[in-house]
Order: structure tokens, then C-alpha cells, then sequence
């Protein structure tokens, strides 16, 4: 081997060179196992039976590597997988194969500080290419902020603050946020439940953009800007470009018995205006109603229906069994009726309406109870079965609990909801996935507290199986995987937050994490 070349391969140890392998230097090109090295390859290696073999590491080896150069490769044992530094970024190759539900790709925010909990709050929407991503900041006393997602090729995200002008410290801007999913429409709106407007203490805001941008900041009507109304709590919104409803939620409302608001957008100034109060009659001080909202509307017949949950609702002679109000709008006016309670027949289902989600253009109502059988959680199916005048009635069934007899954690499965049909337009195939971002990963460890998801597939009114989804991924104890998280039908993306992971030694930094479902 001549100075020149010996001078390219010093790192590499002397057993390399006594190979058979064959050597050529041509200007600052070096072959191995070739005599005629590709010109714009200052190294091309060249063999029949044998590959290249990177640095293998695990995970944390490869994030403790000091000032990794932009380009750099290295392959991680934890994963699986090859991964290559860009601007500050570890990311992961991935191909199609590692694109079922068990192998996931995680995305953060790159200039992420310690407490953002980034991922608490997510939303698909648009098709399932379009998303929001919340990081109130509670951890560390921040303003908040929200993320806007969009995906692009090669199965990668790219992202963008989407932030209004004069947040304030403490205001969790990003708590809950929703985007529109049935109807194309690119409208959505993110909440800051803790902002303190008015000098009136955690009476909360909501911010309202779409594709052209901020529209409006509302806050609740006057009689209701109270101190820890903590309007925006929970959020919702529905519709299409030119037509849509809201609804906010705001738990300690009304007297502190809890509320829900609907805000209905006007095309001729572009801005979303108060149109109704929601509350449950029989409502008591506590009860937390609307501490989870859903909405569902039909531009095209001017129907719309809400669902609003009061977990700690005492019923049928249970503490805290919780309920679900639905209110509905008839077709062409503005006067919302409300038309049902779901109290659950099954009185072990505490903190029932804890969270919600709907497919209700296919009838189909999902209640979470995160507390049920201290903290194993459960999932309720509610099915619409008949409307006449101002009275809805509806059917439960009881989804399957899938595993974790033993305990996953205070609060369980059925802490956050997100449901889809997969085939759009049809309505005989619905996944749901429900959270428990405090569930233990093994059924015998109690201090592995990382988190939990649950997948269940329903197929033509039938259960066809369920999922347990945990995070591959694992770097700390009580991450809350599973906080939030969303599903698209059509796309099949799925996004699942972790708020309080610790990344890239960031405590409380947090991230998401991208599946996407198997047909």
C-alpha cells in the first residue's frame, strides 16, 4: 500500500489490509476489491460475497456521540435500523416493510427544550396528511405553542409553529386541538384553557386558523368568564371551507358544574362567532362536564350533533360514574336540543365520558373509563338507534378489554380516544384506539409506568381483534405514551404523543410517533 493510501485508511485496523481485498488509488478515488474505483466515489468498495458493516451502537450511544458531523451514519441496535445526523436531527431510515404498527418512526421538535410536552395534544385531519401537534409547556411554566404537521415522502414530516401573537407565560397554549376529518376542510382550532385574559385567573381562550392563516381568538360569553372556567379544556371542530361548528369545552364553568360552547364560522367576515351554551340540567358542582367534547356535522344537510362528558358525574347512586350529554341541531337553523344522557348501564364504569370520540355519520359513539376497576380502564361502544323530535336513543355495548387483567396504571384505557372508519364513505370498518399514558408495559412490573395504547378493529358491527401498541422506543419511566393521540380512516396514519419522554437527554421534551395500520 503506497503513503497516499495508507494515509485514507489509518483508522481502519491492520487486519483489514492483510485481506484479500484489492487496493487502487486513483487521484482521491480508493477502491476495495475493485481496480477501477467509480470517479466520483472518493471510496468504492467491491465485493461478490460480503457488505459494509457501519458502527453498530444502541440508542443511547448513538445520542450521547459528541458533535456528530451532518451525514453521519451509524446503525442502531435498539431499533433495528440505520440512522444518519441532518441539521441537529437523528433520523431513521425507514422502509415500507417497517411501516406496520410494531415499527414505528418517532418525530420531535429539534429545537424542543426540557418540559415542552411535546405531543400533548394531537390532531389528523385533511386526509390524514395534515396535522396539529400541541406542546402546552406545563413543565416549564413556558406560553405553549402548536405545531403544524404535514407529510411528505419518504414517510416523513415536516413541521411549523403555528402561533399567534400575544401568548402569555402559563397560558398552555396547545392543550387540546382539533382539526376538521370529514370533510376535507382545512380548518382547526387550538385551546390555552390557563390564559389569564381580563386579569380573571385560568379562564382559558381558543384560537381558531385554517389555510389562510390565525382567523379569530374567542373566549366564552361574558356571563361565563370565570376564574378556572378553564374554557378550551377540550376542543372540537367539524365542517368544510365555508361552513363548520366548534365546540370548547370548559369544566369548571356554570357554577363550576361545567359547560360546553358552540362556535359556529361566519364566511362573510371569516371569523367564528358564540352561538350556543351547552349544560346538562341536572348538572352538580364538580362534575366536570366537558371536560371531553366531540362534534359531528353534515355541511350538506346542515345536521350537527355534540357529545359532551361529565366523568365525575354521580349517577345511578355511584360516585363519579360519569355521563355523556347529546345535544343535536336540526337541519337549517341555529337551536341546539338537547336530546340524550348516556348514563352507563354497567356501574363499574367509572369516570365514564372521560373521553370521547365519534364516527357518527355511522352512528357510532366511543366513551372512554379511564377508572374503571381501579385503573384498568374500559371502552364503551354507544350506537345511535332511533331520533324522533327531541328525543335520541341510544344502545351501549362493551368493547372487549384486550389484555392487563392485573393493572395498567391510574387512569387506564379509555384516558383518550380517537376513532376512524378505514374504508371512506363506508362504514363496516372502524379502528379505534384508546390511550392509557400511565399503563404499565409489563403485567407484572408496577414501576414500569410508560404507557399504553389499544387498537380495536371492528368489522361489518362485529370485533375482529385488538391490539396492544406500546413504545419500542422505551428511554424513562412515566413518559405518558399514549397521552394523546389521532387516527385518519382513510390515510390510516396514526399519531400517538408522548409528552413527558425524555429525548435526546431532554427530559420532558416529548415526541410523537408516526404508525401507520396494516390493512
Amino acid at each position: 500500500m503506497n503513503m497516499n493510501i495508507n494515509r485514507c485508511f489509518r483508522v481502519i485496523p491492520l487486519v483489514i489490509v492483510a485481506t484479500a481485498f484489492q487496493f487502487a488509488s486513483y487521484g482521491q478515488g480508493v477502491g476495495i476489491g475493485t481496480s477501477s474505483p467509480n470517479n466520483s466515489a472518493i471510496l468504492d468498495l467491491n465485493s461478490p460475497s460480503k457488505g459494509f458493516l457501519p458502527p453498530r451502537m444502541t440508542s443511547l450511544q448513538r445520542r450521547a456521540i459528541s458533535n456528530p458531523a451532518s451525514g453521519l451514519v451509524v446503525y442502531d441496535t435498539n431499533t433495528d435500523s440505520f440512522w444518519f445526523y441532518d441539521n441537529g436531527i437523528w433520523n431513521e431510515l425507514i422502509t415500507a416493510n417497517k411501516l406496520s404498527n410494531s415499527l414505528p418512526r418517532n418525530r420531535f421538535n429539534p429545537n424542543g427544550n426540557q418540559g415542552d410536552n411535546f405531543g400533548f395534544s394531537i390532531s389528523l385531519g385533511s386526509n390524514g396528511n395534515f396535522g396539529l401537534v400541541g406542546s402546552p409547556m406545563l413543565d416549564n411554566g413556558g406560553s405553549g405553542t402548536c405545531h403544524f404537521l404535514s407529510y411528505s415522502q419518504n414517510n416523513l414530516w415536516a413541521m411549523g409553529s403555528l402561533n399567534p401573537s400575544g401568548l402569555a407565560a402559563g397560558d398552555a397554549y396547545g392543550y387540546a386541538v382539533a382539526m376538521d376529518r370529514d370533510n376535507g376542510g382545512t380548518i382547526c382550532v387550538a385551546s390555552a384553557p390557563f390564559d389569564d385574559s381580563s386579569t380573571v385567573s385560568n379562564m382559558g381562550c381558543a384560537y381558531f386558523f385554517d389555510n389562510q392563516g390565525f382567523r379569530n381568538k374567542v373566549y366564552a360569553p361574558q356571563e361565563q368568564r370565570v376564574a378556572n372556567a378553564k374554557f378550551g379544556r377540550s376542543v372540537d371542530i367539524s365542517g368544510s371551507s365555508d361552513k363548520g361548528y366548534a365546540i370548547i369545552g370548559a369544566p369548571g364553568a356554570n357554577g363550576n358544574k361545567g359547560a360546553a360552547f358552540i362556535y359556529q364560522y361566519n364566511p362573510n367576515t371569516n371569523t367564528w362567532a358564540f352561538e350556543a351554551t351547552l349544560t346538562d340540567n341536572n348538572g352538580e358542582v364538580a362534575d366536570s362536564f366537558g371536560l371531553a367534547v366531540s362534534l359531528f356535522y353534515n355541511p350538506a344537510g346542515d345536521t350537527a350533533w355534540a357529545f359532551i362528558g361529565a366523568p365525575y358525574d354521580d349517577e345511578s347512586g355511584v360516585i363519579n360514574l360519569g355521563s355523556v350529554t347529546v345535544y343535536r341541531k336540526a337541519a337549517f337553523t341555529q337551536v341546539w336540543t338537547r336530546v340524550a344522557k348516556i348514563v352507563p348501564g354497567d356501574i363499574s364504569l367509572l369516570g365514564f365520558g372521560y373521553a370521547l370520540d365519534d364516527v357518527f355519520r355511522c352512528g357510532h359513539l366511543f366513551v372512554g373509563s379511564p377508572f374503571r376497576f381501579s385503573g384498568i380502564g374500559d371502552m364503551t361502544r354507544v350506537t345511535l338507534s332511533s331520533i324522533a323530535g327531541s328525543t335520541a336513543v341510544f344502545t351501549q355495548s362493551s368493547m372487549p378489554t384486550p389484555c392487563c387483567s392485573q393493572g395498567l396504571g391510574v387512569p387506564g384505557i379509555g384516558f383518550c380516544v380517537s376513532a376512524a372508519s378505514i374504508n371512506s364513505g363506508l362504514c363496516n370498518e372502524i379502528t379505534i384506539l384508546s390511550g392509557s399514558f400511565s399503563g404499565i408495559i409489563s403485567n407484572n412490573s408496577s414501576s414500569s409506568n410508560f404507557g399504553n395504547v389499544f387498537l380495536y378493529r371492528f368489522f361489518n358491527g362485529a370485533f375482529l381483534n385488538t391490539e396492544r401498541v406500546t413504545d419500542p422506543y422505551v428511554e424513562s419511566n412515566g413518559y405518558g405514551f399514549g397521552r394523546a393521540l389521532s387516527i385518519h380512516g382513510a390515510s390510516q396514519h396514526v399519531l400517538i404523543g408522548s409528552p413527558n419522554e425524555r429525548v435526546e437527554g431532554i427530559n420532558g421534551r416529548g415526541k410523537i410517533q408516526f404508525r401507520r395500520l396494516d390493512n
